[in-house]
């Protein structure tokens, strides 16, 4: 077998392994068409050219795993989801942190309970004289430390969605 035949016989079986997840009649028809162009292209002497054209068999096959909604689909739905879960994340992150800073700035902002209804609210002291606090400064603590680790998961999530390689 000329040195040549054995180049393309080689490509195609790497680009066949690289195919595997496809279904086998799309990957022969990829792999054949792909021997076809190389094969033509030997014949005028240009089998470089189209190697490089190709590129990689790996990296070629990567373009058919993103038509066949198993690179490209997949990769948008990760990034979509994860930035959704970083919003909602960075949206609970700001809710802790002002809840902290209103405890702290405002005296009469708290966790109160009025003791005739049992109601439970967070906010200004109510109109009711019978209100009592029942989280004190522990409040503002709990809120600032729960609003800090919101945010720095926050930036991680929207950090780690956004790192192609990182999806498998």
């Amino acid at each position: 077998m000329p040195a040549h035949a054995q180049l393309i016989a080689r490509y195609c079986a790497d680009l066949e392994n690289a195919l595997k997840k496809l279904p086998l009649a799309d990957r022969r028809d990829i792999v054949e068409e792909a021997a076809l162009h190389l094969q033509e292209s030997d014949a005028q002497g240009r089998l470089d050219v189209a190697l490089a054209a190709f590129g990689p068999a790996r990296e070629y096959a990567l373009r058919f795993h993103d038509r066949s909604g198993q690179g490209g689909a997949r990769w948008f739905n990760v990034r979509v989801s994860g930035l959704a879960a970083s919003l909602i994340l960075g949206l609970l992150a700001f809710c802790f942190l002002a809840t902290g800073i209103g405890d702290l700035l405002l005296p009469r902002f708290g966790l109160w309970v009025n003791p005739d209804s049992g109601a439970i609210f967070l906010g200004l002291a109510g109109a009711s004289a019978r209100t009592v606090e029942i989280a004190g400064i522990w409040l503002a603590a709990a809120a600032l430390g729960c609003g800090l680790v919101m945010g720095v998961l926050s930036i991680q999530t929207a950090r780690l969605s956004l790192e192609r390689h990182r999806v498998t």
